[in-house]
């Protein structure tokens, strides 16, 4: 009997032995899940399959086949007869750190996690941009934590030691937000915050179109004032025709300053008339 020859395959007949070189293998593994059965466990991992540290096969491994994989027919030895290191390893599985044993792998739900960013000035350097600012850390949109961020750090700011599951293993949803800095625009991208100068507005102060910049005291909005003499209103003139006098429509006198108006004796010459004519109407019907 021959002791056992690697890679070979041994057959004895009588005396004699014969050696007859294997040909093909296969590759076995299980995946096991260190979880407590959380709810957001993947439906499915997919494993590759390495040959000398190349990836030569993918298998999707789901509960479905109890998360067992094969890989079959297997080339075992190359050209000149030297045996294939096979190995498996896993693509990567969010919350999950991966650990393999022979051809099978453990996947340990991850504990704890870090948030890192960076800050970024877009002011062209400006002179008044503050010395510090701070960041807020919110979970599940709630602020857990903040950190005062100068150019000591380069803008950088680290998050550590974040619990990455709550207690039905649920993975925590981690934001940064910035506190509000006056004269910038903050925008958050993953957990980088690029703040951008607000350009500051020109006071303009616009022009009354209502006035006319040759002569400010004309109004063009009283049709009453002659824009070549603002001192004169039209509706005063001498030659003007004096209306009839209605109960809502009786002059106003106003105060002598100097003279009166051609107008204004018009007036009132016109109800003295109006008087006279009266009275004597009056003593022709007694009579």
């Amino acid at each position: 009997k021959e002791q056992p020859l690697a890679g070979y395959e041994s057959e004895v007949n009588g005396t004699d032995i014969t050696n007859t070189k294997v040909g093909e293998t296969k590759v076995e593994g299980t995946k096991t899940w260190n979880d407590n059965n959380v709810t957001d466990r993947p439906s499915s991992i997919k494993v590759d399959l390495l040959q000398n540290g190349k990836v030569v096969d993918t298998k999707e491994v789901t509960a479905e086949t109890n998360w067992k994989y094969t890989f079959e027919k297997l080339q075992a030895y190359d050209a000149n007869g030297v045996a294939y290191k096979y190995e498996v390893k896993e693509q990567p599985v969010d919350g999950y750190k991966s650990e393999v044993k022979g051809y099978d792998i453990t996947n340990t739900k991850v504990g704890e996690t870090k948030v890192e960013g960076t800050k970024t000035w877009n002011d062209n350097n400006a002179t008044d941009r503050p010395s510090s600012i701070k960041v807020d850390l919110l979970q599940n949109g709630k602020v857990v934590d903040t950190k005062e961020v100068t150019a000591a750090t380069e803008w950088k700011y680290t998050f550590e030691k974040l619990q990455a599951y709550d207690e039905n293993g649920v993975a925590y949803k981690y934001e940064v937000k910035e506190q509000p800095v006056a004269g910038y625009e903050s925008k958050v991208k993953g957990y980088d915050i690029t703040n951008t100068k607000i350009k500051d507005e020109p006071n303009v102060d616009p022009k009354d179109p209502s006035t006319n910049p040759k002569d400010p005291s004309t109004d063009p909005k009283d049709p009453s004032t002659d824009p070549k003499n603002p001192n004169t209103n039209t509706g005063n003139n001498s030659d003007s025709k004096v209306p009839p006098t209605t109960e809502n429509d009786k002059p106003t006198l106003l105060p002598n300053t100097g003279g009166t108006s051609a107008g204004m004796s018009s007036i009132l010459g016109g109800m003295v008339l109006f008087l006279l004519g009266g009275i004597l109407l009056a003593r022709q019907r007694i009579k």
